[in-house]
């Protein structure tokens, strides 16, 4: 029979996703050099969700290609996992 504890040791290598979030809006925070809020940004589905004003989100969409491109490096560097699994 096996103990209760081998059975949670899987979960001991979750990280804290709240940490991991706090990552990428610094991320974000360099690379776009704006302040973007905590409520501001999501991660759903291995998905960076990211609320902003209109004006903010045509920029980011005239740059898409290079930011994610930026984006996944830094992150990768940051060992950020909830994005890479």
């Amino acid at each position: 029979m096996k103990n209760i504890e081998e059975f949670l040791s899987k979960f001991k290598l979750i990280e804290d996703p709240a940490k991991d979030k706090q990552k990428v809006i610094g991320i974000l925070n360099e690379l776009l050099g704006i302040n973007i809020g905590d409520s501001s940004v999501a991660i759903k589905n291995k998905n960076i969700v990211i609320s902003l004003e209109p004006v903010l989100k045509s920029y980011l969409f005239t740059k898409k290609e290079g930011l994610i491109m930026e984006i996944e490096q830094k992150l990768q560097k940051e060992g950020v996992s909830i994005l890479f699994k």
